[in-house]
């Protein structure tokens, strides 16, 4: 009887929640009043391990599609050849990168600058297209993202009569509500290359 009282007490003050996540901690003062009989370790590293790795998974659902969108309208702008496989490679690279500033304990906004300046200089690395406008064509196809994640959002938020702010609450509504405007990059990216036609040997790779 007095092990289940322990056992139920630690289970009630282990699990605490940090920056809005689904991730579980677990309080060093409990578990070091604790026998280590009653804590099961093995549960909580799997269950922590579990909350990371969806977190992670549903943001990659979202940022590669939503960076190679924005890549491609980059390249389509700049005038070079799209070739998906280098753009999604780059999509990867800059995912990778804005999920860890995320992160970080550094002010909010500062890894869309650290995307934008990342993005222009691998186009600037790997096309012949000058620094200045590969800056420009990364800010122009950031700017359109924020538009159109802006946009879906205000319209499914009055189509459904909720607040729009509702949507980022969750990593799940996240990465839905991120979807549509990464297929809409996507989409508009050739149309773009078909209008700005592309020039050859523009490409350093």
């Amino acid at each position: 009887m007095a092990e289940f009282a322990i056992e139920t007490l630690t289970y009630s003050k282990v699990f605490l929640t940090e920056k809005l996540k689904n991730t579980l901690l677990v309080s060093n003062d409990v578990l070091s009043n604790v026998s280590l009989a009653f804590v099961p370790y093995n549960f909580f590293t799997l269950k922590i391990a579990w909350c990371d790795m969806s977190q992670i998974l549903l943001f990659y659902l979202q940022g590669i599609p939503e960076m190679t969108g924005v890549v491609a309208c980059c390249l389509a702008l700049a005038r070079v050849k799209l070739r998906w496989g280098v753009i999604l490679a780059f999509a990867c690279v800059l995912a990778t990168v804005i999920y860890i500033i995320r992160n970080l304990p550094v002010t909010f906004g500062l890894h869309s600058v650290a995307a934008i300046l990342l993005t222009a200089l691998l186009i600037t690395r790997f096309t012949r297209v000058p620094f200045s406008t590969s800056f420009i064509v990364a800010f122009a196809s950031f700017a359109l993202l924020a538009l159109l994640e802006v946009s879906v959002y205000e319209l499914v938020g009055q189509l459904l009569n909720i607040e729009s702010s509702y949507f980022a609450f969750t990593p799940y509504t996240r990465m839905l509500m991120g979807l549509p405007q990464a297929i809409i990059l996507i989409v508009i990216a050739p149309v773009i290359a078909r209008y700005r036609k592309p020039l050859e040997g523009m490409w350093k790779i």
